[in-house]
């Protein structure tokens, strides 16, 4: 895939029409357009794409305050350890009418996401992260000021992620964000503060045995596994089809929390997983798995689960690479023109 990118987006720039499409590396063994990331988000327009290499240096603090689509060569670049990383993404406006709402996010691996707005600022909703390790935190709010926003209908796909902040303090939990759908993503820290219909679909919580919630309330949890993660501090949620295993208290549903079809103090049976999740791990069920057709469709638990399964723990984008470019004219025609047969196949 890395050696094919080049040419894909080549001929994206060519045939694209409604959008700009634009590449930045920081890598002096790439050539991009581009060497600062947000000197691109600049100068693209609400819409345009910027595509983003992996390098061994961070792209640094981006601010988003346009829609933009952006698309980094993974959070672990196949498994080399090279990635498209960024330090701090902030989600923001230009004014009162423009901001980066409907903005799609995939491939990078980034220290911490979180709001630039103030007091009075209109929310940013519509939100997508695929494929993208947050390392450090997930802020629903701006950390240097406690006024918020509450944003509406993000969605999270097949990432990484660390603690997560729904709201800046505990009284304002029905603050912050609401209708969030986590889907085949990992969790390696606690989530606080959020009280407003989230979803957690084939999911995996590891490595924080106390309390994973810290007064949250209303979730939805389905397909999950909960290893080494303590699913205790939930009100009013649902636990539907969800594994415990190892925890400080295993038991499914408890208090107010109502569900069913729950493999409580089950071992999930992972094909090599110690303790403390690693990107190394292979957390693949065993095919004796108890959590193996537990779904609530049937599919297994957990992050290889579901309609569309995790494809692997790379972060690369799901981008269709190309399997054979072919030219079809032997030299270029007077006219400038150049034909080719291309044949391209998905990246799941």
């Amino acid at each position: 895939m890395r050696h094919l990118i080049p040419i894909f987006i080549a001929i994206l720039a060519v045939t694209a029409s409604n959008a700009a499409v634009r590449t930045v590396s920081n890598n002096a063994a790439i050539p991009a357009q581009y060497t600062n990331l947000q000197t691109a988000i600049n100068e693209s327009a609400a819409g345009d794409t910027v595509y983003v290499s992996w390098s061994a240096t961070s792209y640094g603090n981006v601010t988003l305050t346009k829609r933009i689509v952006m698309i980094g060569d993974g959070y672990n670049g196949g498994l080399s350890g090279k990635a498209a990383q960024i330090a701090e993404m902030i989600y923001s406006q230009t004014d009162n009418t423009t901001n980066c709402s409907g903005s799609f996010i995939s491939g990078f691996k980034i220290s911490t996401v979180r709001s630039g707005l103030t007091n009075g600022d209109p929310s940013i909703d519509d939100m997508i992260f695929t494929r993208c390790w947050i390392t450090s935190n997930l802020y629903f709010y701006n950390t240097s000021n406690i006024a918020h926003n509450l944003h509406e209908n993000w969605y999270f796909k097949d990432c990484i992620l660390s603690q997560s902040a729904g709201a800046n303090n505990s009284g304002n939990r029905f603050l912050g964000v609401s209708n969030v759908l986590f889907s085949n993503c990992v969790f390696i820290n606690n989530f606080q503060n959020s009280g407003n219909a989230i979803t957690f679909r084939n999911c995996n919580f590891f490595s924080f045995t106390s309390t994973l919630f810290f007064n949250c309330e209303n979730m939805t949890l389905e397909n999950c596994i909960f290893y080494d993660a303590t699913p205790q501090g939930l009100a009013n949620s649902v636990f539907n089809n969800c594994l415990t295993f190892s925890t400080n208290n295993d038991v499914i549903p408890y208090g107010s929390n109502t569900g069913s079809n729950n493999l409580v103090n089950e071992n999930p049976m992972f094909i090599n997983y110690i303790a403390s999740f690693d990107l190394l791990d292979d957390i693949r069920l065993d095919d004796n798995s108890p959590a193996k057709t537990a779904g609530t469709d049937g599919t297994e638990l957990g992050v290889f689960g579901g309609s569309k399964p995790m494809p692997d723990l790379s972060g690369e984008p799901n981008l269709p690479y190309i399997k054979s470019l072919i030219i079809l004219n032997s030299e270029v025609g007077k006219d400038g023109s150049l034909k080719f047969k291309v044949e391209a196949q998905n990246n799941e």
